[in-house]
């Protein structure tokens, strides 16, 4: 089972910010001015490759989950 969280506050109605932050794991990049619209493209690239008897449980919110 999948239990994912989606962040639709209003910050995420912003653009990226540039920052020096390294990350160690994995990176895949969408194209999008906003990072809600980054957010929602990563959750459908993620839920086309899993299986389709997986169950998957999404909850979207704006100041607490």
């Amino acid at each position: 089972m999948w239990i994912i969280l989606l962040d639709c506050s209003g910050s995420m109605a912003d653009p990226f910010e540039a920052t020096d932050f390294k990350f160690q794991g994995t990176i895949r990049r969408f194209a999008a001015a906003a990072k809600l619209e980054a957010a929602k493209k990563a959750v459908l690239f993620h839920l086309a490759r899993l299986d389709e008897a997986t169950e998957v449980v999404l909850f979207g919110f704006t100041s607490s989950p």
